[in-house]
């Protein structure tokens, strides 16, 4: 049942969304043009109306997180339940079109997806079927009926030129425009596999005259468009203008826009989705004087001794050097860290993990924080069995939550340790880590959120380049596991229930902005019939939400 209309006068809708929950939780919106509040109507696709106020926020919450500029978003309270949308936005689409999608053959076999997952390839991945086409070549070649067939068998949306390129003028002026149009508006994983398959069939090729008889092409240049096997429309004659359009309309059936594009969400799309780093830099002399007194307390032996040189001798000077303090009149580049460096680093970290205690190991462990940041050392750490070794310090980390009671070392660990996991995150090809649970004082509840909302961004990332489409924004090709991620439903649904429980239970401020951020990010173009926006759809998470919102009085 859709829900009344309210009148400005109206705090809330009887029945809001969560959407609409959140932006009216979140104090991270942007600041409004004037004081007060003012009403909004929203129209969604489904004709009613959300009427709600967006209150000025107080100057205190812009010093929260300056790169979360806003959380504005007012949805229908339930997802449509039309026909298949974009890969991105449907399971079932995506199962569908898979055939027609590169993106997950051409990562499998270009990335050492084993070494980021520690020993496998994600469900995610073997789930999908595998793509049957090229991404190299943007016209495919038809000569007979079977391989025509074929193309309209493993495409989703296929676009057919009939030429006659010897004889024909015609065709001669029209066909660079094609190979335009299917370079431009072609299948390619930087859109996630988005896009239409061009074939060009010449009448003078093999059983071309013969394939064009069959589909009564008897004029040339000659144009058939195809969706799901089935020809929706056909072009005949020299007219670019008119095949762009034609084109532009296949493709806007093939992948139709997420219902959310219609909806006006400018908080949501200032919405940083850059990563939320720790940048900070303790002071480097106490950090190693630190920890070696903590080696010191250990009973003495070879690789013991092997390992407080390696950091005395090479990580304290890099880290000293390429966190030290600029010097504007004088710029230097920053140092970075070689294989040399980071071998011997990683040797000495295992043996360090081994014989001191949890709640003596957090210095170790910032260093390494302070490391990541450097993309050449985060690089290496991905395409190397280093990265082994950060999962250990990681899992360290969620061994200890575990235990009934920690100790103010232990505590320290596991902050120090999530802010690790973090800034991992902030580099694509290490970004695959992830984190059981949270839990413990508000550091590492902070801390963790970032974790959270770093996780989610990149997943908005991806279906913000998907539902792009052709010719809009891409995916990095150093950030297609992304794209892999923004398919993985089930995943998701594990990260949106942790959000839900842990904004359940969650009253500092700086951590509820950013656990409301990162649910933003999971449902913004989320599947119209996928796990995520089903969750968001039981009157539980919505309660959560709408009791953190009555409890702060909002």
């Amino acid at each position: 049942m859709k829900p009344a209309p309210c009148s400005a006068s109206d705090s809330l809708p009887p029945t809001p969304c969560l959407f609409h929950v959140l932006s009216r939780w979140s104090p991270c919106f942007k600041p409004m043009r004037r004081r007060g509040t003012y009403a909004r109507t929203v129209k969604s696709d489904q004709s009613f109306r959300i009427e709600a106020r967006l209150t000025h926020i107080a100057p205190r919450a812009a010093r929260i997180r300056p790169n979360l500029n806003a959380i504005s978003v007012m949805f229908a309270p339930s997802f449509p339940t039309e026909k298949k949308t974009h890969p991105f936005c449907s399971k079932t689409c995506a199962k569908n079109s898979a055939a027609q999608n590169p993106l997950l053959e051409s990562n499998v076999k270009g990335a050492n997806l084993e070494l980021l997952t520690g020993g496998g390839i994600p469900a995610f991945v073997k789930d999908l079927p595998t793509a049957r086409e090229s991404l190299t070549a943007s016209i495919h070649s038809s000569t007979d009926s079977a391989s025509f067939r074929t193309l309209l068998r493993t495409h989703h949306a296929v676009v057919a030129c009939f030429t006659d390129q010897q004889w024909s003028p015609p065709c001669r002026a029209i066909v660079p425009v094609f190979e335009k149009l299917a370079e431009e508006k072609g299948v390619r994983a930087a859109t996630g596999g988005c896009g239409a398959a061009f074939t060009k069939i010449d009448l003078r090729v093999g059983e071309g005259s013969a394939l064009a008889s069959e589909w009564s092409i008897y004029v040339t240049p000659a144009f058939l468009f195809f969706l799901d096997g089935t020809k929706i429309s056909e072009l005949k004659g020299v007219d670019p203008g008119e095949l762009r359009t034609q084109i532009d309309q296949l493709l806007f059936q093939a992948y139709p826009p997420h219902p959310h594009s219609s909806l006006p969400l400018p908080a949501v799309e200032a919405l940083s989705l850059a990563p939320i780093l720790f940048t900070q830099v303790p002071p480097l002399d106490a950090v190693f004087a630190k920890l070696a007194s903590f080696i010191d307390a250990v009973p003495p032996s070879t690789s013991i001794s092997q390992a407080k040189e390696v950091l005395h001798a090479q990580v304290a000077p890099y880290l000293k050097a390429r966190f030290a303090p600029a010097d504007p009149a004088n710029p230097a580049p920053q140092p970075s860290a070689t294989t040399a460096l980071l071998t011997p680093w990683v040797a000495a970290t295992t043996v360090l993990a081994e014989v001191l205690p949890i709640d003596a190991l957090f210095p170790l462990v910032d260093i390494w924080r302070l490391a990541v940041l450097d993309p050449d050392a985060a690089a290496w750490l991905a395409s190397s069995p280093g990265a082994t070794q950060v999962g250990v310090l990681v899992r360290m980390a969620r061994d200890a939550l575990a235990e009934p009671t920690q100790n103010k070392g232990t505590r320290n660990y596991v902050l120090t340790a999530l802010r690790l996991l973090t800034n991992t995150l902030g580099h694509a090809a290490l970004a695959r880590v992830l984190l059981a649970g949270t839990g413990g004082k508000g550091g590492v509840r902070k801390a963790a959120a970032s974790l959270a909302f770093n996780a989610a961004s990149r997943v908005q990332r991806a279906r913000v380049a998907a539902v792009a489409g052709p010719g809009g924004a891409t995916i990095d090709s150093a950030d297609s596991d992304g794209a892999a991620a923004a398919m993985d439903d089930e995943w998701q649904v594990q990260l949106a229930r942790a959000l839900v429980e842990a904004l359940d239970h969650e009253d500092g401020e700086d951590v509820v902005h950013r656990l409301v951020a990162a649910l933003a990010c999971l449902l913004r173009f989320a599947p119209a019939d996928g796990q995520v926006g089903a969750l968001f759809m039981v009157p539980g998470a919505r309660r959560v939400v709408m009791g953190k919102l009555e409890r702060e009085r909002l």
